[in-house]
């Protein structure tokens, strides 16, 4: 499999672009996501029970998996992984979530209760993501002895791949189907196509958008989109600096911005215009507030003139190099703000420059893309840090009930009540216009038609051993 990036770290509790290819590979979570459903099945766990106060989760765990090292898993080994995702290596995307456990008890051989303080709502997602570990190698795969997954890793060649084999132990009966997985770095885009439409690799992830919209019409490839709604294109504006520090020019930028344009231009088709964090299709999505920051120039000109920002000189910080659709966005917006009297010039800077500065946070408008959107209204904040109140705020804002229905939207047992506090956190986003959502950051994967079984789990994780080829 081609894909754009190499290994940042080897943690599966950090999802780092590069991870998410091997994460159903090497490890495997205590429960599994059911593809396309929102429901969940036994992986590691066999059933699991969460107590009527959200304070805990009993686990009932399968007998008889061995790690690659050839150790057996056993309830030990969920205390072990625990505490290891809590230290700093871990670098968990869902920390909000994790670090609210305060502990995992064995209560036998292969039982195993985990406790929250406070009470906790989205146990059961979380679980999802609760990659076992083996602690006697945590953080070096090289060893080959990483987790209980369907294949270990026999080499590593950093900016070149990862070449992983065949578990023969594996737990799961006649799984996996191939004898080897080896992903393939290919930084460059335009490459990345050259090769996977000339055959020399199955599949690939981190296309070219383009090429993606090309190959969903050709019989000789399949394509996989995912769970629709993962991350979100979003622009982000700090309000301490300059220009942005005015919630009325910020909604003026909120307004300025031609979702549908740049969705058809931009990104072929591949998706839809959105100011709303959670996909239409979610149960907790929130329809009455759908469109409130539709593109109006009209008033955006007149919220411009209002905030006494009309000639202003704006800065909009950008990265090509680090997300393709970044550089034309942000030269759409520069576009568009020019015709309501702003003028914008964007800063295009290489990746690592780029963050530099976004973490700093040394910018007025940006781009950001949180993920796991299609999840609980709750992961939904719990997993972008930079929503976080306390955390990667990197858009400086911060208002006492935010924070507090932050803390509450994680912490409600009830999916409903769960589902009216994001309502408000959605009324709080569009008024402000900290983080204004544009379009989903679609993330598909495509492969030959001899692949076969593909099928990913709600992080767009790869079932990879379930697939098979098929060149008869």
């Amino acid at each position: 499999m081609g894909v754009g990036s190499d290994i940042q770290d080897w943690s599966p509790y950090h999802l780092s672009p590069s991870m998410y290819v091997l994460l159903q590979s090497i490890w495997n979570p205590l429960i599994y996501y059911v593809p396309g459903t929102g429901d969940f099945e036994p992986a590691l766990a066999e059933s699991w029970d969460v107590s009527s106060d959200a304070k805990s989760v009993t686990l009932e765990l399968k007998k008889g998996v061995l790690f690659h090292s050839g150790r057996e898993f056993t309830a030990d080994d969920v205390v072990k992984s625990l505490e290891l995702r809590q230290t700093a290596d871990a670098a968990d995307n869902y920390g909000a979530i994790t670090k609210r456990a305060t502990g995992a008890e064995v209560l036998d051989k292969y039982t195993v209760r985990i406790d929250f303080d406070p009470p906790t709502g989205p146990i059961i997602p979380w679980l999802e993501t609760f990659f076992i570990v083996d602690h006697e190698t945590w953080l070096e795969p090289m060893l080959g002895t990483g987790g209980t997954g369907p294949f270990r890793v026999k080499e590593y060649l950093p900016d070149v791949g990862v070449t992983m084999e065949r578990f023969e132990d594996y737990w799961e009966e006649g799984l996996p189907f191939v004898d080897s997985f080896v992903t393939k770095v290919i930084p460059d885009r335009a490459t990345l196509g050259i090769n996977f439409e000339a055959g020399e690799i199955d599949a690939c992830w981190e296309m070219d958008i383009k090429d993606f919209a090309r190959w969903r019409e050709d019989p000789n490839f399949g394509t996989d989109i995912g769970a629709s709604g993962f991350a979100v294109t979003a622009i982000c504006m700090n309000v301490t600096n300059g220009p942005t520090s005015d919630k009325k020019f910020r909604q003026a930028v909120a307004h300025a911005v031609d979702r549908e344009r740049y969705v058809a231009n931009m990104l072929q088709g591949v998706g839809y215009p959105t100011d709303i964090l959670l996909p239409p299709m979610h149960p907790a999505y929130p329809a009455d507030l759908a469109g409130n920051l539709g593109y109006d120039l009209d008033k955006a000109r007149a919220l411009v003139e209002e905030a006494g920002m009309d000639g202003v000189d704006v800065e909009i910080l950008t990265s090509s190099e680090f997300k393709a659709a970044y550089g034309p966005l942000s030269q759409m917006m520069a576009d568009d703000l020019g015709k309501i009297g702003v003028k914008a010039t964007v800063s295009d800077l290489e990746r690592s420059a780029y963050l530099s500065r976004f973490r700093a946070p040394d910018f007025q408008i940006s781009m950001i893309s949180p993920a796991r959107q299609s999840k609980d209204p709750a992961v939904c904040f719990a997993a972008a840090k930079i929503l976080w109140p306390d955390a990667e705020n990197y858009m400086q804002f911060y208002s006492e009930e935010y924070e507090q229905l932050f803390n509450e939207v994680i912490q409600e047992p009830d999916l409903g009540k769960r589902t009216e506090i994001f309502h408000r956190m959605t009324e709080i986003m569009q008024d402000e216009c900290f983080c204004v959502p544009v379009a989903p950051e679609e993330r598909p994967y495509a492969y030959q038609n001899y692949v076969k079984n593909f099928a990913v789990e709600d992080d767009l994780a790869p079932y990879v051993g379930r697939l098979y080829l098929d060149q008869s």
